[in-house]
Formats: structure tokens, sequence, C-alpha cells
């Protein structure tokens, strides 16, 4: 079979997620800022996991879970959340024991998934490329800003593994929807960037002044097993960054958090400085 990637230029893409990030990618890292999609490496090494081992990188640790607990707890927010209903992959990150990436790593899909416990399964297989963009434009129209694939898992008619069938990547579906990403162009290549001032000397500034720990639920290293995310406050994709980068980037934009506060406070609260966000998000959080 003639593949549209080389195993090399995948490979090469988790080696630049390893020193963006500063540790081994995760699947999510690469839906949401790699070049390809995370389906394109579960279908070209079988699992996430070998995918890092072929590049030598330090593997996830989900392994350790069975798949007769995820099987197990998958029934137990049925029963808890759906009445019967079909069951969504957004009610696993707000109720569940694991993420539903966990799921799609394991049994290829969330809909594989429901499949082996006998839940029913949700498909959209009537569409075309037009209405999977006109998805993306209405939920960007609803949220006020570019939809990150986990808006669209959430709030929107089909699942991210649809837009990277469909399209290569989550990336490449936002382009052909008309987005800009906050991207700069390295000879023929696209890469996620945030210019040459994201450097680990500054993200060290920051992480210290956070004492190494989520500023919402304080978390730190030893409950993390990782260094918090950096988190922009506001956004990559509204500013110049090949001008403005040093801003962007500065202590006054970012803030300490764990990947799950990551993740829910993602887009909010855009005009204010560290403490403040931080101020509003634990007052959300402990709600």
């Amino acid at each position: 079979m003639a593949y549209q990637y080389t195993e090399e230029e995948l490979l090469e893409e988790l080696h630049r997620l390893e020193r963006e990030l500063s540790k081994s990618p995760e699947a999510q890292d690469m839906t949401e800022y790699g070049k390809y999609g995370e389906n394109t490496y579960l279908r070209r090494f079988g699992s996430w996991n070998e995918a890092l081992e072929r590049a030598g990188l330090e593997i996830n640790k989900t392994g350790k879970v069975s798949n007769e607990e995820l099987k197990e707890e998958l029934l137990g927010l049925a029963e808890r959340e759906s009445d019967g209903e079909y069951l969504p992959a957004s009610s696993m990150k707000g109720e569940g024991k694991y993420s539903s990436n966990t799921y799609e790593r394991r049994f290829g899909s969330w809909n594989e998934a429901l499949k082996e416990v006998g839940l029913e399964v949700r498909t959209h297989q009537d569409f075309s490329e037009d209405d999977l963009i006109e998805e993306i434009k209405l939920v960007a129209e609803k949220a006020g800003r570019t939809p990150t694939y986990e808006m669209m898992e959430e709030v929107g008619k089909y699942g991210k593994s649809t837009y990277e069938r469909t399209f290569g990547s989550w990336s490449n579906a936002l382009e052909k929807a008309g987005f800009e990403l906050n991207k700069l162009r390295i000879g023929n290549r696209k890469e996620w960037e945030y210019g040459p001032s994201w450097k680990m000397s500054n993200k060290r500034v920051v992480l210290s002044r956070d004492q190494y720990r989520c500023q919402v639920c304080f978390d730190g290293e030893n409950v993390l097993k990782q260094k918090p995310d950096l988190h922009h406050i506001n956004p990559a994709s509204n500013w110049e960054i090949e001008k403005e980068h040093q801003q962007m980037n500065s202590p006054e934009n970012l803030i300490s958090l764990c990947r799950s506060c990551h993740r829910k406070y993602q887009g909010l609260w855009q005009s204010l400085e560290p403490s403040e966000f931080a101020k509003k998000a634990r007052e959300e959080f402990n709600s």
C-alpha cells in the first residue's frame, strides 16, 4: 500500500512536538498541535505508544489500565448519564474516570468502544466535505473564535476522527474551512510555532513564578508526573506572531495550568493578567 506520508515524516513530527512541549507528546497533542492526525499514527503503527517507541520517545502510561476496566467505566458512565440514549465522548471528559482519547487509542474509535459494551452507536455516513466545513463554521460562530477539535467533540455534529479521515488532520480541516492557523511557513512545511522567543529559558521563568503548580487546582509535578502546561491567556490566534511573539510569550500573558485545566479554560478571559485569570478560574473550579 502506498502511504501519503512516510514513516520518517511521521516520526520526525513526534520529535518536533517533543521539543516544543518539553515532554513526550500525547495523542491529543498531535491532534491539536501536530501536522498529522492521531488516527494516521494509529493506522500506521497500531497504537500511539508503538509510534512513540519507534521514535525512541517515552511511552504514555495509559496501558496500565485494562480493557475490562475501561469497559466497566464506560458502562457505569452510561448508566449514570445517558438514560438509555446515545453517550457522546464529551460525557467522559466531564464525568468519566478516563479520557475519551484513551478509548479511541485502545479500541480504534469512540463508536468502537461503545460497540464493545453493547451501547448505541451514532454514525453520520451521509455527509460531504462541504457539510463538515459548514459545521466548523457554525461552531466557530457560536464560540466567537476558531474552534478547537475539543469543541467539535463537545458541541459539533461530527467528531475529530471524521475530520481526520476526510482531511488528514484537524489542522487541514480548519485551513479548508478558511480559518487562519497559528503557523509559520518553514520552507515547504507548515509547523505550529510561537516565534523565536518561545524558549525553555523563558518558560522556566513562568514555571518558577508559579512554583511548578497548576494555578487553578494547585496540582504540582509530583501529582501530574510532568511539568504543567504553559497557557497563553491571550491566544496565539490573536497575535501577528512574527512581529508580536515577544509580547505574546511574556510572563504577563502566560500561566501554568495542568492539562485538564488547560483544556477547560482554553480561550476564556483573554484580557486578564495571570493573577486575575487564576482567580476567575478558581471561582469556576470551586463552584
